[in-house]
């Protein structure tokens, strides 16, 4: 079982040991402001940035020229080798001349977009559902974007930051970030997964899921997407360890907790150190 541990855990990214250093740009993005090009956002502790950047490349349908892939992703910022830890358009990159012309906006109904200027098309939303007395008449309800000190990126409420509208821990890609979940909303059904990459250039969905038991079960199950064949299994969570897997004990590095309440029940993690 010490193996299912071990494939189990290469999901899991603990944030590496770095000098912190200064933060090159704002971490918010307010309403009426763009993100593109080279611009980021940096989290005031320096831990995380968010921006644009390339991955793999796309053959033009137009005359067969090879055009870079551009994503939007937060990565970790103060370590040489490049790695991102979320891509928010990982199902549909940017090409060609359509980066420049692409931007990173709060829209007038308060999602979070990427969206082509030229075209007026939107390549990627936060698909926040708009709920009723949001923004009606003159009276309108203003959002704010901040990417947190843990690497989350957050859309509140700007007169109210208590209120979160959209967190991307609540859409997590293929790295299980400390303080991210792995389970579901019970309200809307809503599952909080990580989907492997299709390969080291090419951050699309790939093959493999991790989620947690679809029965109820406390546990984690590692899975082909979209099928229900399981590959491994966790056992189930005693409040210490898994029983299939002794090893995930909490150590000296990290401290697993399951959380569950009306609204969701999901697995989250925190480093021993909150220096990390």
């Amino acid at each position: 079982m010490l193996q299912f541990f071990v494939v189990f855990m290469l999901f899991i990214s603990v944030p590496p040991v770095a000098c912190s250093g200064a933060a090159n740009g704002s971490s918010t993005l307010t309403e009426g402001q763009e993100l593109s090009g080279a611009d980021r956002l940096v989290s005031k502790n320096g831990k995380f940035a968010l921006g644009f950047f390339t991955s793999g490349s796309s053959k033009s349908s137009s005359d067969n020229t090879t055009l870079p892939n551009w994503y939007l992703g937060i990565w970790f910022n103060n370590i040489p080798k490049f790695t991102h830890v979320w891509i928010a358009n990982r199902e549909k990159p940017i090409t060609g001349p359509n980066f420049r012309l692409s931007k990173l906006r709060i829209s007038r109904d308060g999602n979070l977009v990427i969206l082509n200027h030229a075209t007026r098309s939107i390549i990627w939303s936060s698909q926040i559902i708009v709920v009723n007395g949001r923004r009606t008449g003159n009276k309108k309800t203003y959002v704010m974007a901040a990417l947190s000190d843990n690497g989350n990126l957050v859309i509140r409420d700007a007169s109210n930051t208590s209120v979160v509208q959209w967190q991307s821990f609540d859409h997590p890609t293929d790295v299980f970030l400390p303080g991210a979940k792995v389970g579901r909303n019970k309200v809307t059904g809503q599952k909080y997964s990580l989907v492997s990459k299709k390969n080291q250039i090419n951050p699309a969905p790939g093959l493999y899921c991790v989620e947690l038991d679809p029965t109820g079960g406390r546990q984690y199950f590692g899975k082909l997407c979209n099928s229900s064949i399981v590959y491994f299994s966790t056992g189930e969570w005693n409040g210490r360890y898994f029983n299939l897997v002794p090893e995930s004990s909490s150590t000296n590095f990290f401290h697993i907790q399951f959380i569950e309440n009306d609204e969701e029940e999901y697995f989250t993690y925190t480093p021993s150190d909150p220096t990390l």
